[in-house]
């Protein structure tokens, strides 16, 4: 688990927009990211303040079974030098295509976690490549790499705003189930302001509120959305998700408004979740 802060000063009447990103995963959908990159940077040009967070998956492959037929081809020799090049080109590339979309919020990312969906270079093969896609991605972005799950700590005009985050496991077909997997996050990080989890392409966002001494404490629990789609139209052959009738992608993402105010002559932050 890794432990970052980010500090944030905004000016009277501004907001932070903090949006956790992932599940991209398919080429054809990285308009729709780009959508989401030009209004974040509307967000800026209005004064506001803008925090990314990369949830995961941003290429459809290679999976963990991809990954693993990869270590045992030819009997677990692996594949040749040449051809584990080539391989390693391609990713380069697509890591280099989502890091040109993605490069107008560099400086503005808190990071970037791993999900399912990544390659692993060949480090004996290729001394300039970190040793895999997301670490590439964070490098070519100046960003943390935040591996599994992080703690994130936003100090917006010095008050904390405490994010849980993980990529996520599992797939959850009903709404009970998918959301009984963000409830389960405050087992392990008891006192964060928002709970985020991708994976499972929901999006979503459950308000709780809960006693701090004499205070109430807001909390959120959100899944992170998705750029996928999980169906395609007048297509013989569909997705693993048509296959096993899996509900439809939510498409988008979730957004935290955060502000600081006064109230009763106290600072304190005021902050929603929406889809």
């Amino acid at each position: 688990m890794i432990f970052t802060k980010q500090d944030v000063k905004l000016k009277p009447g501004k907001s932070l927009f903090i949006v956790p990103f992932g599940e991209v995963q398919s080429e054809e959908e990285y308009p729709r990211l780009k959508n989401l990159v030009n209004w974040l940077l509307k967000r800026q040009a209005e004064g506001h303040r803008v925090l990314g967070l990369g949830m995961g998956d941003y290429f459809e492959s290679p999976s963990p079974s991809d990954r693993a037929a990869m270590h045992a081809a030819k009997r677990g020799f692996g594949f040749y030098d040449e051809l584990a090049r080539d391989i390693m080109r391609i990713y380069e590339k697509r890591t280099n295509e989502i890091a040109d979309l993605l490069m107008p919020l560099k400086g503005h990312l808190g990071g970037l976690l791993r999900g399912h969906h990544w390659l692993e270079f060949a480090t004996n093969l290729r001394a300039d490549l970190p040793a895999d896609s997301n670490r590439l991605l964070a490098q070519l972005l100046s960003c943390p790499y935040l591996g599994s799950t992080v703690q994130l700590t936003v100090r917006v005009n010095g008050l904390p705003f405490r994010i849980f985050a993980s990529h996520g496991y599992g797939s959850a077909r009903t709404p009970g189930a998918r959301l009984a997997k963000r409830l389960r996050m405050r087992e392990v990080v008891m006192d964060a302001h928002w709970y985020v989890m991708g994976h499972d392409n929901d999006k979503l966002v459950y308000p709780t509120e809960a006693l701090q001494g004499r205070e109430y404490l807001k909390k959120g629990f959100s899944g992170s959305g998705s750029f996928q789609r999980a169906y395609s139209f007048d297509k013989t052959e569909g997705s693993y998700a048509e296959d096993l009738l899996l509900p439809p992608t939510s498409l988008g993402v979730v957004i935290a408004r955060v502000s600081a105010d006064v109230r009763n002559g106290k600072k304190r932050l005021d902050y929603h979740v929406s889809t």
